[in-house]
């Protein structure tokens, strides 16, 4: 069992970490010496070419960009919740898996195809609609994980936490009367935008916002998507004699209201995670029900 602090490393680096030790496992069966591929920059270096961002003209555009998006008082998303909601955020919490049928699977990716979007923008302006229809607010903020340094060559098998959670911010006004098309074009050049300027870390933008802080709920947002492209699970390198399959585990569940989790296969299959001092299990089961709806 591999365990993992998340101030040590992310997903990307349990994978890469796991793939190593395989490595090295078949060649030791072999009697091989193996040369794992060399890395060409440390984490020193990340937190150095990160401070270096920070000490330069481009931390002001971000700053900007930033406090012009979420400026305004932050939108608290008030889900009606089964539970009254604690005075302190209690992190427990658990989990439902589903899986969307492979036909309408297919289907969104072909919509997403025929709008010139990624399958991410797609599930997220659903998502967001979701959410909308469940507060009847207008000004809906969920966060995402991003890792932009990540597709930097020298960073791309670096083992650390190099994850920075970007806030989405959508305006769905039903007097607007926009059609799904529409909300997914603002959607997609959301995204787009908040990607460019996703660096800029997040404990750093909570202070620079300082949202109205209250214990029993995350600051900025309260609502995460969790898109897993094709591709994006560990290639699990074959070793002789030795059977190895990812094993599906709790993790880092209640850390928010919910947490949706999607991966991209044939078929769209994930779990919406929720903070069970807010919600009973049958409330996310009738949730997930509405979003394949």
């Amino acid at each position: 069992l591999l365990t993992m602090h998340h101030i040590l490393g992310d997903a990307s680096s349990l994978n890469i970490l796991g793939n190593e030790l395989l490595t090295l496992y078949q060649a030791e069966l072999h009697g091989q010496s193996v040369a794992l591929p060399a890395i060409p920059a440390n984490y020193a270096d990340f937190v150095r070419a990160e401070t270096a961002l920070l000490n330069s003209s481009a931390r002001e555009e971000l700053v900007q960009y930033w406090q012009r998006q979420l400026g305004k008082e932050s939108s608290i998303l008030n889900l009606p919740t089964d539970y009254p909601r604690p005075a302190i955020q209690s992190y427990r919490g658990s989990s439902v898996p589903f899986g969307l049928p492979a036909q309408l699977s297919q289907q969104l990716k072909q919509l997403a195809r025929q709008e010139k979007s990624t399958l991410f923008s797609l599930l997220l302006t659903a998502f967001q609609i979701l959410l909308h229809r469940y507060t009847g607010q207008t000004e809906i903020w969920i966060g995402t994980p991003s890792s932009i340094s990540r597709r930097q060559p020298q960073f791309a098998n670096l083992i650390g936490y190099l994850v920075n959670p970007v806030v989405l911010r959508a305006t769905i006004d039903p007097s607007l009367n926009l059609s799904f098309s529409e909300l997914l074009s603002q959607t997609k050049s959301t995204v787009l935008t908040a990607l460019e300027h996703s660096a800029y870390p997040f404990p750093l933008l909570v202070k620079t916002l300082q949202p109205q802080r209250d214990l029993s709920y995350a600051p900025l947002f309260q609502v995460m998507l969790d898109f897993q492209p094709a591709g994006s699970l560990p290639l699990i390198p074959s070793v002789t004699g030795l059977t190895v399959a990812l094993f599906e585990m709790a993790q880092m569940e209640g850390q928010f209201d919910l947490l949706l989790e999607i991966g991209e296969g044939e078929q769209l299959r994930g779990r919406l995670k929720y903070n069970s001092d807010l919600f009973r299990p049958a409330t996310i089961e009738r949730m997930l029900s509405h979003f394949q709806t």
